[in-house]
């Protein structure tokens, strides 16, 4: 990922992730039209998340709630909370814990 958003740095935080075969067949089909795999605009998949919210009257339901459902997905599929910080960019795994997964480590040990 180039230039990951992230708010302590405006260009430079360039970032690899683990893809699932899934993701890469998804990638391989896509179109070889530029440099980029998937081309957008910033304020286009706002306007689109909102135009489809309001088409489905949804309610309060936000882009940003999509990366803790990502996340919670991840940890469902066995990937452990270090391998999900890196796909979803946290560097605080308490906050990826507490604020997306909300399992704790009691929890994980209840399971093994």
């Amino acid at each position: 990922i180039r230039d990951r958003k992230d708010p302590r740095r405006k260009k430079g935080n360039h970032c690899t992730i683990p893809l699932f075969p899934e993701a890469i067949e998804i990638i391989k089909r896509q179109a070889q039209t530029g440099e980029y795999i998937f081309p957008y605009k910033a304020s286009s998949i706002g306007a689109a998340w909102q135009r489809m919210c309001k088409e489905q009257n949804i309610k309060d339901l936000h882009y940003h709630d999509l990366r803790a459902e990502g996340a919670c997905q991840l940890f469902e599929r066995g990937l452990n909370i270090v391998e999900i910080s890196k796909i979803t960019g946290h560097r605080d795994i308490n906050v990826l814990n507490n604020i997306y997964l909300r399992v704790g480590v009691e929890s994980l040990h209840k399971k093994n």
